[in-house]
């Protein structure tokens, strides 16, 4: 899916897991924004979703095999991106 902008509303971290950009929102505020990676090592928001859902490869593979996996959001714009 190049050149297009997917928008994936996730309550499973494991679906937007290999997004190309994550946008964490709280009423109705952008709070972080990264790759997965990225917001992991802020210790944030994120990564406490994260730590409360036990997300790790195995269990992204077990659970969700290899659907969902795929959810890119490419051009997304929001804060210091165009």
């Amino acid at each position: 899916m190049q050149n297009r902008t997917t928008i994936v509303v996730a309550h499973k971290l494991a679906t937007i897991r290999k997004a190309d950009n994550i946008v964490v929102m709280s009423q109705g505020k952008i709070m972080e924004q990264g790759t997965h990676e990225e917001l992991a090592r802020k210790n944030g928001i994120y990564a406490s979703l994260v730590k409360a859902q036990d997300i790790a490869p195995a269990n992204l593979e077990q659970d969700h095999g290899s659907e969902g996996m795929n959810a890119k959001t490419r051009g997304t714009t929001g804060p210091g991106r165009s």
